[in-house]
This record gives structure tokens, C-alpha cells and sequence, in this order.
């Protein structure tokens, strides 16, 4: 492991005698395993070694699983329509890719995917070179 690698993985920088600390071999696989290989369930924050923990566990409250098919989603005054592609899905909410970068965080939608239609709040957008994803939970009507 490279030394950058290995400052990265524990957060600190070496310098002069002051080694930084030994990373251990499961918290390096996960900094260093893809996420498909860890599958859905694993999703994993690490942190740097020395920490109470150095693998935080998945705080999700439910299974997910991947979906397919078209999502549209509308909000705002004027109405605007926003077209996607369904990741993934949970009981209570669900993941989508598109291209719109004006969704808000806390912002409710009127959806509509393969698997159920009604209303959700955007809980998470992250925003990337290859499109827009959002996590969405759903709202009682």
C-alpha cells in the first residue's frame, strides 16, 4: 500500500519518525471494495482506524433492492416534470437517476414508477459527472 493510500485510509500524514497507524485488513477492504461488491446491504462509512469503531453500520431501516423502469416526477409552480430511471426501492422510499439538477432537498414530488405512484419528500441528492441521483421517501397522502 502506497504511503498517499494509506494516509488517505487513516487520515493522517506521516511525518518525520511519526508513522501513521496500522490500518486494519477489514477496514482497508472496505475503503477499497466496490460498492457492487458489497451489495446493497453493506454500505459502509468508513472511518479513519483508532476511531470508536472503525466501520460505522448501514442505518438504513430497510432492505433495499434494485428496480427498474421509468420514473416521472413532478413539482413546483409552474409545474415541471422530471423523467428518471429507477435504482432501487424500499417499503418506504426509493432511489432514482436522471438529469435535473433542481431538486431540493426536503422539496415533496407527486411520483410515478413501475411499482406504485403517490407522493415523496427528497431526502438526499447527489450530484455527479454521469447525472443527478435522489433518494426519496414516501409521504402519506
Amino acid at each position: 500500500m502506497s504511503r498517499r493510500t494509506l494516509e488517505r485510509a487513516t487520515g493522517e500524514r506521516a511525518t518525520g519518525d511519526r508513522a501513521p497507524k496500522t490500518v486494519p485488513p477489514e477496514v482497508r477492504a472496505a475503503a477499497h471494495a466496490p460498492t457492487e461488491a458489497r451489495g446493497p446491504e453493506a454500505h459502509r462509512k468508513v472511518r479513519a482506524a483508532g476511531s470508536p469503531t472503525a466501520l460505522e453500520p448501514d442505518q438504513r431501516r430497510e432492505p433495499r433492492r434494485r428496480a427498474e423502469g421509468v420514473v416521472v416526477v413532478r413539482f413546483g409552480q409552474p409545474e415541471r416534470e422530471v423523467r428518471g430511471r429507477l435504482v432501487d426501492i424500499s417499503l418506504s422510499g426509493f432511489r432514482i437517476a436522471h438529469d435535473c439538477k433542481t431538486l431540493e432537498t426536503g422539496q415533496t414530488v407527486e411520483f410515478s414508477h413501475p411499482e406504485a405512484c403517490g407522493k415523496a419528500r427528497v431526502v438526499w441528492n447527489r450530484i455527479a459527472v454521469s447525472g443527478v441521483e435522489t433518494g426519496l421517501v414516501l409521504v402519506a397522502h
